[in-house]
């Protein structure tokens, strides 16, 4: 019997940048995973901005930066890579880089390319003038009618589909994979010690419910302090938002003025957040 062996992949994952985000920290799991699987995996960032902090030839990953500031000045020679390198599949991320894919792709690279949306649109293109959501909203329509589209959530799924008309069938759930723990091990070990590390000199049991997210505005925190704000038991809880970002100022605001620093921490940007994750009751 003639045994067929399975054909290792040659995949490549392209972002803005390895900053601390959450598309990011996806992108960085997926391709450690599939790297272990004996794949061929290049991630491929626009700029060297990194917050984590990984040796991916430790993973057998190819790391490729193009040091550009914007995706703009980078088109030529994204164009270029593609043309010299051939994949199976190629992932993208990130609304801006997805729409500059789709039409490099279309005309010049001509490859297999998955594009994958983790944020809110509407929220994000909130503060843009009339035309730029207008020209937005354009590009978008075009990229993501005609592409295969993965979403984390099925409520972003609906929220495209509803917003683009989108072919329903073309638009796939897959949820965030598991955090992997790429870092050197914590000397955190206990719940007195957590509670110290993010701030809280209190030695009580406490319903910590976290957050982890760019600070931006179609992430929503403020929404969460709202609401924890209003509970009843606020006293047996803690929130803990991790992330940074341009939103991080106005929360700070909002947490002093409404007196709810005793509840609310802003612990900035983490790599190993399977600190947080461990002690997390939601």
């Amino acid at each position: 019997m003639k045994i067929i062996q399975k054909k290792n992949k040659k995949i490549a994952f392209i972002l803005p940048s390895l900053h601390g985000g959450g598309a990011e920290k996806v992108f960085i799991n997926l391709s450690i995973v599939l790297a272990n699987k004996n794949n061929d995996v290049t991630l491929i960032c626009i700029s060297n901005n990194k917050d984590y902090d990984i040796d991916l030839k430790k993973y057998n990953i190819h790391y490729l930066s193009f040091n550009k500031k914007k995706i703009i000045f980078s088109l030529l020679q994204i164009v270029k890579f593609f043309r010299n390198n051939k994949f199976d599949i190629i992932f993208s991320t990130i609304v801006h880089l997805n729409i500059a894919m789709f039409f490099l792709n279309k005309f010049f690279i001509k490859q297999k390319v998955i594009l994958r949306e983790s944020n809110n649109i509407e929220l994000s293109l909130k503060n843009k003038n009339f035309i730029i959501k207008l020209l937005y909203d354009f590009l978008i329509s075009i990229a993501y009618n005609n592409s295969n589209l993965i979403v984390p959530s099925s409520k972003l799924k609906d929220n495209l589909i509803n917003k683009y008309q989108l072919n329903e069938n073309k638009v796939h759930v897959i949820n965030n994979p598991i955090s992997i723990d790429f870092n050197q091990q914590t000397k955190i070990i206990n719940y007195k010690d957590f509670l110290k590390f993010i701030g809280i000199n209190e030695n009580k049991d406490f319903k910590i419910i976290l957050n982890i997210g760019s600070l931006t505005k179609q992430k929503n925190q403020i929404q969460i302090i709202k609401a924890i704000e209003k509970m009843d038991n606020i006293e047996n809880i803690k929130l803990i938002i991790v992330g940074k970002g341009p939103m991080k100022n106005q929360l700070l605001n909002y947490i002093k003025k409404n007196k709810l620093e005793k509840y609310v921490f802003l612990v900035g940007f983490h790599s190993q957040i399977e600190i947080f994750l461990n002690f997390a009751s939601l």
